[in-house]
């Protein structure tokens, strides 16, 4: 859609003013609105966004531990890590680094872990 387009497709004239004011869609990616590449995050970011799920699970254990016995908590403590080793093994067989690889298995097992929820 071109600025003439956006000037014409409205009737009402300040709508018309206010779009002329607009600038281009492509001028966001120019004026430094989004990162020009990857940007890295650092261990903490990830622990934070995975916050909800790291204390659901650690709920499930706990309560798991003191209503029946430890054994089924520690059940639950080795499918997870099951669960991360296989996703960091095949995010390296997908030739990811070492650090993409550990941050994505440990979301991606919260992630897939809280879909139930």
């Amino acid at each position: 859609m071109t600025t003439q387009d956006r000037h014409s497709s409205s009737a009402d004239p300040a709508c018309r003013e206010l779009l002329r004011r607009l600038p281009p869609r492509q001028s966001l990616w120019h004026q430094r609105g989004l990162p020009s590449g990857p940007e890295r995050i650092g261990f903490g970011t990830v622990l934070l966004g995975s916050l909800l799920p790291i204390l659901v699970w650690s709920g499930i254990a706990c309560f798991v531990y003191f209503v029946y016995n430890p054994l089924p908590a520690a059940v639950l403590g080795g499918i997870f890590t099951l669960s991360l080793i296989v996703g960091f093994g095949l995010r390296r067989r997908a030739k990811h680094s070492v650090r993409c690889s550990v941050y994505g298995s440990l979301g991606g097992v919260f992630d897939k872990s809280m879909a139930g929820f």
